[in-house]
């Protein structure tokens, strides 16, 4: 059993995801709280799952090179793998052509600010068009 889920489909293959710290927004920072340099990371390409956020101990249990996403929110606190600008990526489907085909589903437009509990069981996410 592949315990990542890395190579198998999760999504749509119109699907592209990925965490990008350098762009403007919430998440910009150039380094995470252990100094290593930030970079954009595919998640999910195609529908499949590609690749995760890490830290230097995580990149070394699970493989790969760190990408810079290990953050805390303030001094006192424990730095985590935080999220930070992630995207849906543009594809080259008419957006109005995926709409119709939604039987049941939700459109999101706009933006809050983003926020996790400390204790990690209730988050909210945000949305917003650019």
């Amino acid at each position: 059993m592949n315990e990542t889920l890395i190579g198998m489909r999760i999504g749509s293959p119109l699907l592209i995801a990925y965490s990008d710290p350098v762009l403007p927004g919430y998440g910009h920072y150039l380094y995470d709280h252990e100094g290593v340099p930030v970079r954009r990371v595919d998640h999910i390409i195609n529908g499949i799952f590609v690749g995760f956020m890490n830290s230097l101990q995580t990149s070394t249990i699970f493989g790969g090179e760190p990408n810079g996403h290990f953050k805390a929110i303030d001094p006192q606190y424990v730095p985590l793998i935080r999220m930070s600008n992630t995207v849906f990526g543009q594809g080259d489907t008419d957006p109005q052509s995926i709409i119709s085909e939604v039987k049941d589903g939700y459109y999101f437009q706009g933006h809050s600010v983003p926020s996790i509990a400390e204790s990690r069981e209730n988050f909210r996410i945000s949305a917003r068009k650019v």
